[in-house]
């Protein structure tokens, strides 16, 4: 019986998905710092009283713009 894998790919056939660790740590300072930033925001909107726009942040559909069937 043959013992070696057939499902072994290698770098020439496939492109790599991999980031090195520069571009790892690069990318989840980003994720990071966006995430802060959004967290300002929003503690911001909640002291100035306007918390009631923050609800609905996440979803962009609005049930008043769809047409009546």
């Amino acid at each position: 019986m043959d013992k070696r894998s057939t499902s072994r790919t290698t770098s020439s056939t496939q492109e790599p998905t991999h980031l090195d660790l520069a571009e790892y740590q690069a990318e989840w300072a980003r994720i990071h710092e966006n995430t802060i930033r959004q967290l300002e925001q929003l503690e911001q909107l909640k002291a100035s009283g306007q918390s009631g726009k923050v609800s609905g942040a996440g979803s962009q559909r609005s049930p008043s713009t769809q047409s009546p069937s």
